[in-house]
């Protein structure tokens, strides 16, 4: 987050990207939660193309288009990937921590 006055540093990134030269660079921002992702963030998704490297079929001014088809919302919630307390992986983790737990509390880790 930008402090008043101060440049943003998403638009100080993208200044300076633009500054390469030869590259063209876009940047859309979108919310993951729109495109298949569990999640309600908002991202910035950059593109940068080197011109005398690449020939696009579609210049990347005109992507924002493609973008909002891609948009589906996820079927998932969060929850849906997360371990159940019995499961093994989890289990095991828990241990672990545990042992580390009960170790520094009888001073034989420092942190």
């Amino acid at each position: 987050m930008a402090q008043k006055g101060e440049e943003a540093p998403i638009d100080k990134v993208m200044r300076i990207l633009r500054d390469i030269p030869h590259y063209e660079v876009r940047g859309w921002r979108v919310n993951t939660q729109d495109f298949y992702l569990p999640q309600r963030r908002v991202r910035v998704y950059i593109v940068g193309v080197h011109k005398l490297k690449a020939k696009l079929r579609q210049p990347l001014d005109k992507w924002r288009g493609y973008l909002s088809r891609l948009q589906h919302g996820s079927t998932k919630v969060v929850h849906d990937f997360l371990l159940g307390e019995r499961e093994p992986e989890l289990r095991a983790e828990l241990d672990r921590l545990h042992t580390i737990a009960d170790h520094r509390e009888k001073g034989g880790y420092k942190w």
